[in-house]
């Protein structure tokens, strides 16, 4: 109906000061996991210096402690680090993509992630974070798509002497695929999520339909 929530926060509505700087949130969605609040943005650090940001909340507005430090997660690159959108990978791992800069028009395309815990995913670029000089301006990420081979899509502004369009891919992680010569046509992927997993997880096989009948599937750690 568009009133104020009252079970959520502080009669609907919920604050976090984070930091003796501009706290701002970019991007928000719901973990496909569970049923935790993601957010993305940057968390200030004084008046100029601010870092990447993600932070979890339960449904009701409260920091989730099982996230990070007390459910906020950081990471610093260059002076002005900013999250501008987010997504959630098959394994659980968080993908932030924004823009990182030392001062006026030397922004670039940012892009980090952390493990569904909060802690920094050190095998991602360079402890955890990729800058991509897309222009001679500036440049950010507006937004991250991710494919289904496990890529990571990230678009954005690229400003040179006006206003341009970027889009730069990068790696992430394969998802796991049979080799099995039965399960090579594409309608046919088998995939394990989140991997690696902590010991709950889930299978998927989309097998054609001439494969019926009981499967038998050996684990190996």
């Amino acid at each position: 109906t568009g009133a104020p929530d009252v079970t959520f926060g502080s009669n609907g509505t919920a604050i976090f000061n984070l930091n003796n700087g501009d706290d701002m949130a970019y991007a928000i969605l719901r973990s496909p996991f569970d049923n935790r609040i993601l957010i993305g943005g940057r968390v200030g650090d004084g008046s100029t210096k601010t870092d990447f940001l993600v932070m979890a909340i339960t449904e009701s507005g409260l920091l989730d402690s099982t996230f990070g430090n007390n459910g906020r997660a950081s990471i610093h690159i260059k002076v002005n680090d900013a999250g501008l959108d987010l997504a959630v990978q098959a394994n659980g791992r968080i993908v932030l993509g924004g823009t990182s800069g030392a001062g006026f028009a030397t922004n670039d395309f940012a892009i980090c992630r952390f493990n569904d815990d909060g802690s920094i995913d050190s095998t991602f670029g360079t402890n955890g974070a990729t800058l991509s000089e897309v222009s001679s301006f500036f440049s950010d990420i507006e937004d991250i798509a991710l494919q289904a081979d496990g890529k990571i899509v990230a678009a954005g502004i690229a400003a040179n002497f006006n206003n341009d369009m970027g889009i730069v891919r990068y790696k992430g992680d394969d998802i796991a695929t049979s080799t099995d010569d039965a399960m090579t046509s594409a309608v046919a992927a088998f995939s394990a999520f989140p991997n690696p997993s902590a010991g709950l997880f889930m299978i998927q096989w989309n097998a054609p339909m001439k494969y019926t009948g009981p499967a038998t599937l050996q684990l190996i750690n």
